[in-house]
């Protein structure tokens, strides 16, 4: 992170990390450096985080909760199906909607841009004609209030309960699959563009 003083006025610079998929739990990592950062005043409590994902297919399941502006996205040139996060994950393995999802935001998310990579859960239904509690398994959860969500170019994938909102989202030119409650939750403001369902 580097700073600039230019007539007694900080300028932030927004710190970017490059991950790549062979790493284990990369993104997760990523993360946690990046709140580590903070606490210890490495970087300015507001700055914001741009994390670079390379090609592959990352293997875990993760979570955001820190109030810092994230921009997140794909290597330039490639496409959401070149970089995918990807796990198995449902109620009947971990309780609650913040821990069966693979991709989740908390509360204090604030501003988040998501470009250009895949989030799938490969949990298979354990009934394949009804909807039951434990194969409830999402994808990706926005579960912020206060924040803004823009996902471009993102392939969100699942079987029940693919996509989960809440406050105010926005998905442009999407990619969201799959079979029962695919895109639900308590959205203010939910703008599905150009999006395929």
């Amino acid at each position: 992170m580097k700073h600039i003083q230019k007539n007694d006025i900080l300028l932030r610079v927004m710190l970017e990390l490059t991950v790549n998929a062979k790493s284990p739990a990369a993104i997760t990592t990523a993360f946690r450096r990046m709140h580590e950062m903070v606490m210890t005043g490495a970087v300015e409590k507001g700055s914001s985080f741009h994390l670079v994902l390379g090609p592959g297919v990352y293997r875990e399941s993760i979570r955001y909760n820190m109030s810092n502006p994230l921009i997140m996205e794909g290597a330039p040139g490639l496409k959401a199906s070149d970089c995918v996060i990807q796990a198995d994950n449902c109620e009947a393995f971990h309780k609650g909607r913040e821990n069966r999802s693979i991709f989740f935001f908390g509360p204090n998310a604030t501003n988040v841009t998501l470009r250009n990579f895949t989030v799938e859960n490969t949990h298979l239904k354990s009934v394949e004609i009804e909807n039951t509690k434990p194969d409830s398994a999402e994808a990706f959860v926005w579960d912020n209030t206060a924040g803004t969500l823009k996902a471009e170019g993102m392939a969100f994938i699942g079987r029940q309960n693919t996509l989960f909102v809440r406050g105010c989202s926005w998905f442009l030119d999407c990619r969201i699959e799959g079979d029962t409650d695919i895109v639900y939750g308590e959205p203010d403001v939910c703008v599905l563009e150009s999006c395929r369902i």
